[in-house]
């Protein structure tokens, strides 16, 4: 039933549940909403509601654009998207926040399109100064997304960090690192 709110495991969801087998065993829970529903949970997650409304409705449209061009890369598991950083992370109903909910609304249905065809709308918390050329990252030329400054990611509470080791746990790691040299044999990147 449209706009029904359900619960699993203590925490609440529009639309309704199916649940499928796990890929290693299990049962895998999936939540099955309406697009823009799905962005009610989604943005307060991505980007703080209280920000500005300009930026959330930004975000809303970048946020339903990946959905979009993103919908089926999941389909051999029997769903559209993950819930979490495999894609966008999505917290249900208990998520909600008035104002990214407004902003959710007053851009419904609005999505990013290049020569007709929703772009590939990635996005980020941090660019470190400048973003990355897409041939460089994904090995595919998309023409918008090529290299911009960001002025704004230097003033970014992870812009600058800092880590210390002993010299003790300097040595400890150097020493695991040669013995395990020789013994990989396979790297999974995902």
């Amino acid at each position: 039933a449209q706009n029904s709110i359900i619960s699993l495991n203590g925490k609440r969801y529009r639309g309704s549940l199916q649940f499928l087998p796990g890929s290693v065993g299990g049962i895998t829970a999936v939540n099955e909403l309406d697009l823009e529903e799905y962005l009610y949970g989604v943005l307060p997650k991505e980007m703080p509601a209280e920000w500005p409304i300009e930026a959330l409705k930004a975000q809303a449209v970048a946020a339903r654009t990946y959905a979009v061009s993103n919908l089926g890369k999941w389909e051999h598991c029997g769903f559209d998207l993950s819930a979490d950083h495999s894609d966008q992370y999505y917290g249900g109903y208990d998520e909600e926040k008035e104002a990214t909910n407004r902003a959710v609304d007053e851009t419904k249905g609005e999505i990013i399109l290049h020569e007709g065809m929703p772009i590939v709308a990635f996005y980020h918390s941090d660019s470190g100064g400048i973003t990355e050329d897409s041939y460089d990252v994904y090995g595919k030329d998309f023409p918008y997304l090529k290299p911009v400054k960001d002025e704004f990611s230097f003033k970014s509470p992870y812009a600058n960090w800092t880590v210390s080791f002993s010299h003790d746990e300097i040595e400890n790691k150097m020493g695991n690192l040669k013995n395990s040299v020789g013994q990989i044999t396979r790297i999974y990147i995902r």
